[in-house]
């Protein structure tokens, strides 16, 4: 990345890379390291704003740091896990525009970010 900053692959490997990192931290480092790996996923989105693959691991991250942040060891920041939630849906939205199927996965976790979303209080549409 220092040679190529804008490296589509090298941005897209680091950001997999930190996000696996975070699933076996603490939910408070768990989730700064999802929110690191989402700005690697948006710096690729600002070179190619066409890369579905980017999409789709971006709302991951985002999912998946709401999952960390709601948990009561992480403060229970629920308000964060809303928002986190509904960016999350609009990126998997975005993932299934740009696929040339259904795309069942991105419809999966639309499906669970609606349902978490609803248990935490929010009206879903």
């Amino acid at each position: 990345l220092d040679i190529e900053p804008d490296n589509e692959w090298a941005l897209f490997n680091q950001g997999l890379a930190i996000s696996l990192r975070a699933v076996f931290e603490e939910p408070p480092e768990g989730a700064a390291l999802f929110q690191e790996a989402c700005s690697k996923y948006d710096r690729i989105l600002e070179v190619n704003s066409e890369n579905r693959m980017a999409w789709f691991n971006l709302g991951l991250a985002l999912f998946s740091r709401a999952r960390l942040l709601e948990a009561p060891d992480a403060g229970g920041d629920t308000s964060t896990a809303r928002i986190c939630y509904m960016d999350a849906i609009n990126r998997f939205e975005r993932a299934r525009q740009l696929s040339d199927t259904d795309d069942a996965k991105a419809k999966g976790y639309i499906l669970e970010c609606k349902e978490s979303l609803s248990d935490l209080g929010a009206t879903v549409a």
